[in-house]
């Protein structure tokens, strides 16, 4: 009976623990395929400079896994960054929001992969209602680790990287002390200006001109260039950025900016003109009026005498006109001294609204 029990009670154990393998077994195929690494262009960073950081998302498994996130918001990744080796903190952008929904996921294929880019300076943020907490990433030069958490269905932990942070020297040290603001800190790190520092960007091409080598100078190149190129249609807080601003800015980014167009070489359709009429009107009779003002000859096709103009009061360059009414199935071709308006032919379109001739009108 005692052998028969001994017997038995083994036999369970054994079912047991075959059965706690098949459970880990099928936990563990279960679990999503990914590959997380995290990595940064360069080890070793100038006190002030953003550290830029890449997180790498690889399918490594055989199927398409739902594990990429095309809008992508700070809280899916957790940057964390240690100085000791020990204790790490989470470096928090600029927001006290706390997503705890699980985020939309696309589609990522066998064998792909996709990068989220980073760039970590300074934290500025509510830390309560009334609290505001102000610091850097990095406070002191010296060596870090960092590791971060991708977080779309269940968290995955990154490889740990360590970058070494230094001392400004010299004129870098001199330039740290007029970069070391809050305002301008959010500026490197984003491209972004806070209300209130309308000036920053203008304040930035001086320091960029003052040092154009400097170990902060392409990361102000950058920040300018964001600025620079963000959509002011869509950013309801942002300013129209004023001519005299572009220009600088452009000055010292190397920004380019693509000829104006139609016939660029005609500096006659740079002049400014004013136009309103009482009523909707015929756009060959506005045409006429057009020209009488600018001096240059605009005509209209017989097949587009069915379009009008509206009475609103408009003050702009003849170009920025000529532009606007070849938007719709139309383009402008030279006729002589002057153009003719015609139905778009969809084949030389491109063509006959630059002027690939060196003669100045």
């Amino acid at each position: 009976m005692h052998r028969h029990h001994s017997i038995l009670t083994r036999n369970i154990i054994l079912i047991a623990v075959s059965a706690c393998s098949f459970c880990s077994a099928h936990v563990a195929q279960a679990a999503p395929s990914l590959q997380v690494t995290l990595s940064s262009p360069k080890g070793v960073y100038t006190l002030g400079e953003p550290v830029r950081l890449a997180i790498t998302v690889k399918n490594v498994s055989d199927q398409t896994l739902y594990a990429w996130v095309d809008k992508l918001k700070w809280q899916q990744i957790q940057i964390e960054i240690s100085n000791d080796g020990e204790r790490f903190h989470t470096f928090v952008p600029g927001t006290r929001e706390d997503y705890k929904i699980i985020p939309e996921t696309r589609p990522l294929e066998p064998g792909k992969e996709k990068q989220y880019s980073f760039r970590i300076l300074y934290t500025y943020y509510f830390s309560s209602k009334y609290a505001r907490l102000n610091r850097l990433a990095f406070e002191k030069h010296g060596g870090y680790l960092i590791k971060a958490r991708y977080r779309t269905h269940r968290p995955l932990e990154t490889n740990t990287i360590k970058i070494k942070v230094k001392q400004p020297q010299g004129s870098d040290a001199k330039l740290w002390q007029k970069l070391n603001q809050p305002a301008i800190l959010k500026f490197l790190q984003s491209g972004e200006v806070l209300k209130g520092h309308e000036k920053l960007p203008l304040r930035a091409v001086e320091i960029l001109k003052s040092a154009p080598k400097s170990s902060y100078a392409n990361d102000l190149r950058w920040a300018l260039k964001t600025y620079y190129y963000r959509d002011r249609r869509q950013a309801k807080r942002l300013w129209k950025l004023k001519e005299d601003e572009a220009r600088l800015i452009r000055g010292v980014t190397g920004i380019t900016v693509p000829p104006p167009q139609p016939f660029p070489n005609d500096m006659r359709l740079a002049q400014l003109i004013t136009y309103q009429f009482p009523k909707r009107t015929p756009l060959e009779q506005a045409l006429q009026v057009i020209s009488r003002q600018s001096g240059v000859t605009l005509r209209l096709h017989p097949k587009l005498r069915v379009r009008t103009m509206s009475s609103i009061r408009v003050t702009e360059p003849l170009r920025k006109l000529m532009r606007n009414l070849s938007v719709y199935k139309a383009e402008w071709v030279r006729q002589g001294e002057g153009y003719l308006l015609k139905p778009a032919d969809g084949k030389d379109q491109k063509k006959s609204q630059t002027d690939k001739s060196s003669t100045k009108k």
